[in-house]
């Protein structure tokens, strides 16, 4: 069964009390840690299927707070229920906007082809409820990076939101399947590199790591890579990294802008 993962956090905005409707708007497909928007609805099997969204017309109680439950499932052409989960939000202050976060791991356990994912949001005071769907595609399994993030941070705790940072370290994080496990190992060769967006040319040195470790032969061919940046100054980048399967020679890249901002 799939791992889901769902967080909600709650917005305060004045404004009066009154019952409203129930309503779900700013919906987006985001990566993982919500740091950018997914720019398509197709996924790799470890992905994660993750959407960030505004609740509005939530009903306090006495004590000012709201009271939400979030369901996420994934459901095949066949209406069967491959993945559910609910969870429950109680906010500390009333509120009348909620963005909340909802994400299901697919961790390589989800066929690939078509879902519909839909994400329920209940009002437990006002007895109302709300959802959104919508139509994803889980690939074949191929060799690919997915899922990079970036944070502030080396834990990830502190992610960077929209691919914004400031002059400094910053970390990212992402994840290669679809690799060559016939050799018993996983070997890969990674080079990043950071390039002037205007004229898409390095402005260091590229930066090579190997990744090499034994592997059994139930093991999925995916592994989660990670590594730093140090930006010194502000600017508008791109990010380059080019990943080569050692076994197979097989190559794939992923770039992405960066915005570095003075402090």
């Amino acid at each position: 069964m799939a791992r889901t993962f769902l967080a909600m956090a709650v917005l305060l905005v004045a404004g009066a009390s009154a019952q409203a409707q129930l309503t779900v708007t700013n919906i987006q497909a985001v990566s993982p840690l919500g740091s950018v928007e997914w720019q398509t609805l197709e996924y790799h099997r470890n992905d994660d299927v993750r959407f960030r969204f505004e609740v509005r017309g939530a009903r306090p109680d006495f004590r000012n707070q709201v009271d939400l439950e979030a369901t996420i499932k994934l459901t095949d052409i066949r209406g069967e229920i491959v993945a559910r989960r609910t969870a429950h939000l109680q906010s500390l202050s009333g509120a009348e906007s909620v963005s909340g976060e909802a994400g299901l791991d697919l961790d390589g356990q989800v066929n690939p082809g078509q879902y519909t994912a839909t994400v329920t949001v209940t009002d437990n005071l006002s007895y109302q409820e709300v959802r959104f769907e919508r139509v994803i595609t889980v690939k074949p399994n191929e060799f690919a990076i997915s899922g990079l993030t970036f944070s502030h941070d080396e834990e990830g705790k502190q992610p960077a939101y929209d691919r914004a940072t400031f002059v400094g370290p910053l970390y990212y994080r992402m994840q290669i399947t679809g690799c060559d496990c016939s050799r018993g190992q996983i070997d890969l060769k990674i080079r990043t590199a950071v390039l002037d967006a205007a004229v898409r040319q390095p402005i260091c040195l590229h930066r090579d790591a190997d990744v090499n470790f034994p592997v059994t032969g139930s093991d999925s061919g995916a592994t989660v890579v990670g590594g730093s940046l140090h930006f010194v100054r502000p600017g508008k980048f791109l990010v380059r990294v080019v990943v080569t399967d050692q076994n197979t020679k097989k190559t794939t890249q992923i770039e992405t802008p960066i915005e570095v901002r003075n402090p």
